[in-house]
């Protein structure tokens, strides 16, 4: 936890602390969180100050009370500099991450995210950039695919369906297929493999995902 100088001091209000992290919008922009480490907190704050920086890594100060409830005073834009983005690329070589565990339901899953992918996924878009830079990187390949389906957008998307293996006939493919559906539908928020309704797990296309994911692009560029 970081707080502020002050954080001894209690306020009715809460207590003063400063932290730096995502933040994200929910139910229509109307609920904030901010994703700090592995904590989470719900935002208060100007709307319209918030809607400037969704998706962004920002460090916020102001107040928290005990129920994590966050009121801001102060947000400013927080950038990683770009060895520090690589740092903690470096680390996944050896970060024991385990393939990602559905709970039964197409929307509920279990990342089993290490350290240092959270705080690359807390970078932020920022670090789309570089990752793309590591896709074809044998080692981190799966790592590389599922972060940018959290700080990713639509330019993530063609290199991603590229590094997808074509058949996925033995488990490390199946594996590396089951990552880049997950990061895919995440960026797309499509139903090419699973349905969004919820329900049971039904994937769409087991044999080969990458010629439908494929297909959603082609189909999408028809319309352009």
């Amino acid at each position: 936890m970081i707080y502020g100088a002050a954080c001894n001091r209690q306020s009715s209000s809460g207590i003063p602390t400063t932290r730096t992290g995502i933040l994200l919008a929910r139910d229509d922009f109307n609920e904030w969180e901010l994703a700090s480490g592995t904590e989470f907190f719900y935002v208060r704050g100007n709307p319209g100050e918030l809607a400037n920086f969704e998706r962004q890594r920002v460090t916020i100060g102001g107040t928290v009370t005990v129920g994590r409830q966050l009121t801001v005073e102060t947000i400013a834009p927080s950038e990683v500099p770009e060895r520090e983005i690589r740092a903690l690329i470096e680390q996944l070589r050896n970060d024991g991450w385990s393939t990602p565990h559905n709970m039964g339901n197409p929307t509920d899953w279990q990342f089993n995210f290490t350290e240092p992918m959270i705080r690359l996924l807390q970078v932020g878009p920022a670090a789309q950039k570089i990752l793309l830079q590591y896709l074809n990187d044998q080692r981190i390949k799966d790592h590389v695919i599922i972060l940018l389906g959290g700080v990713g957008d639509e330019r993530s998307v063609g290199p991603i369906i590229d590094a997808m293996p074509n058949k996925g006939e033995d488990a490390g493919q199946k594996r590396l297929n089951l990552i880049a559906n997950l990061a895919l539908t995440n960026i797309t928020v499509s139903g090419v493999i699973w349905h969004h309704g919820g329900g049971f797990l039904v994937t769409k296309c087991p044999d080969n995902p990458k010629s439908c994911w494929g297909g959603l692009v082609a189909e999408k560029r028809e319309h352009l």
